[in-house]
Protein backbone atom coordinates (compact mmCIF):
# COMPACT_ATOMS: atom_id res chain seq x y z
CA UNK A 1 0.00 0.00 0.00
CA UNK A 2 2.64 2.55 -0.13
CA UNK A 3 1.67 3.48 -3.29
CA UNK A 4 -1.34 5.32 -1.67
CA UNK A 5 -2.03 8.11 0.74
CA UNK A 6 -4.44 7.95 3.43
CA UNK A 7 -5.27 11.33 4.56
CA UNK A 8 -8.33 13.39 6.24
CA UNK A 9 -11.31 13.74 3.91
CA UNK A 10 -12.43 17.50 3.22
CA UNK A 11 -15.30 19.63 1.40
CA UNK A 12 -12.89 19.82 -1.08
CA UNK A 13 -12.83 15.95 -1.53
CA UNK A 14 -16.69 15.50 -2.22
CA UNK A 15 -16.54 15.47 -6.51
CA UNK A 16 -14.81 12.33 -6.43
CA UNK A 17 -15.98 10.68 -2.91
CA UNK A 18 -19.39 11.19 -4.35
CA UNK A 19 -18.63 9.51 -7.90
CA UNK A 20 -17.44 6.89 -5.84
CA UNK A 21 -20.33 6.29 -3.70
CA UNK A 22 -22.27 6.68 -6.79
CA UNK A 23 -20.45 3.17 -8.09
CA UNK A 24 -21.24 1.78 -5.15
CA UNK A 25 -24.79 2.05 -5.10
CA UNK A 26 -24.82 1.27 -8.78
CA UNK A 27 -23.62 -2.16 -8.19
CA UNK A 28 -26.80 -2.85 -5.88
CA UNK A 29 -24.67 -4.46 -2.76
CA UNK A 30 -23.45 -1.09 -0.70
CA UNK A 31 -26.24 0.45 0.22
CA UNK A 32 -30.17 0.57 0.33
CA UNK A 33 -29.72 4.50 -0.99
CA UNK A 34 -30.86 5.07 -4.65
CA UNK A 35 -28.92 8.63 -4.96
CA UNK A 36 -25.67 10.01 -2.78
CA UNK A 37 -26.48 12.63 -0.69
CA UNK A 38 -25.49 16.02 -1.25
CA UNK A 39 -22.07 16.74 1.09
CA UNK A 40 -24.12 18.81 3.58
CA UNK A 41 -26.24 15.88 4.16
CA UNK A 42 -23.59 13.70 4.60
CA UNK A 43 -21.52 15.85 6.20
CA UNK A 44 -24.34 16.04 9.11
CA UNK A 45 -24.88 12.32 8.76
CA UNK A 46 -21.21 11.53 9.41
CA UNK A 47 -19.03 11.60 12.08
CA UNK A 48 -16.03 14.08 11.45
CA UNK A 49 -13.65 12.44 12.97
CA UNK A 50 -12.03 9.38 11.37
CA UNK A 51 -13.26 10.34 7.72
CA UNK A 52 -10.82 9.45 5.62
CA UNK A 53 -9.99 9.16 1.94
CA UNK A 54 -7.55 7.25 -0.15
CA UNK A 55 -5.25 8.83 -2.78
CA UNK A 56 -2.93 6.95 -5.80
CA UNK A 57 0.57 7.96 -6.27
CA UNK A 58 -1.12 10.47 -9.12
CA UNK A 59 -2.92 12.21 -6.43
CA UNK A 60 -6.85 11.03 -7.38
CA UNK A 61 -8.99 9.80 -4.77
CA UNK A 62 -9.58 6.13 -4.87
CA UNK A 63 -11.31 5.26 -1.96
CA UNK A 64 -12.81 6.35 1.29
CA UNK A 65 -14.10 5.78 4.37
CA UNK A 66 -16.66 7.25 7.09
CA UNK A 67 -18.36 6.56 10.08
CA UNK A 68 -21.88 7.11 11.34
CA UNK A 69 -23.47 6.52 14.69
CA UNK A 70 -25.82 3.73 14.80
CA UNK A 71 -28.06 5.50 17.32
CA UNK A 72 -28.36 8.46 19.13
CA UNK A 73 -29.59 6.13 22.26
CA UNK A 74 -27.02 6.70 25.32
CA UNK A 75 -26.76 2.89 25.07
CA UNK A 76 -25.14 2.57 21.73
CA UNK A 77 -22.91 5.48 22.32
CA UNK A 78 -19.69 4.90 20.15
CA UNK A 79 -21.19 1.88 17.99
CA UNK A 80 -20.94 2.88 14.84
CA UNK A 81 -21.47 1.97 11.31
CA UNK A 82 -18.76 2.46 9.26
CA UNK A 83 -18.67 3.03 5.22
CA UNK A 84 -15.86 1.85 3.06
CA UNK A 85 -16.06 2.74 -0.61
CA UNK A 86 -13.15 2.14 -2.98
CA UNK A 87 -13.37 3.13 -6.71
CA UNK A 88 -13.88 0.30 -9.41
CA UNK A 89 -10.87 1.21 -11.25
CA UNK A 90 -9.38 0.35 -7.71
CA UNK A 91 -10.99 -3.13 -6.90
CA UNK A 92 -9.35 -6.19 -6.53
CA UNK A 93 -5.68 -4.91 -5.29
CA UNK A 94 -7.43 -5.38 -1.64
CA UNK A 95 -7.18 -2.11 -0.41
CA UNK A 96 -10.15 -1.76 0.89
CA UNK A 97 -9.61 -5.04 3.35
CA UNK A 98 -7.22 -2.73 5.44
CA UNK A 99 -8.82 0.56 5.58
CA UNK A 100 -10.80 0.04 8.89
CA UNK A 101 -7.07 -0.17 10.43
CA UNK A 102 -6.66 3.24 9.50
CA UNK A 103 -8.68 5.16 12.02
CA UNK A 104 -6.46 6.43 13.78
CA UNK A 105 -6.69 4.72 17.05
CA UNK A 106 -7.03 7.43 18.86
CA UNK A 107 -10.18 8.39 17.47
CA UNK A 108 -11.02 4.46 18.15
CA UNK A 109 -10.81 4.77 21.83
CA UNK A 110 -12.13 8.03 22.06
CA UNK A 111 -15.31 6.59 20.49
CA UNK A 112 -15.47 3.60 22.00
CA UNK A 113 -14.78 2.10 18.47
CA UNK A 114 -11.77 -0.43 19.27
CA UNK A 115 -13.70 -3.77 19.60
CA UNK A 116 -15.96 -3.14 16.54
CA UNK A 117 -12.99 -2.34 14.24
CA UNK A 118 -10.90 -5.01 15.44
CA UNK A 119 -13.45 -7.39 14.97
CA UNK A 120 -13.89 -6.28 11.36
CA UNK A 121 -10.36 -5.93 10.46
CA UNK A 122 -9.38 -9.04 12.10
Amino acid sequence: MSDILIRSMTAADWTPVESIYREGIDTGNATFETDPPTWQVFDARKLALGRLVAENAAGAVIGWVAASPVSSRKVYRGVVEHSVYVANQAQGARRGCRTPRLVPPSCRRRRGMDGAIEHLSG
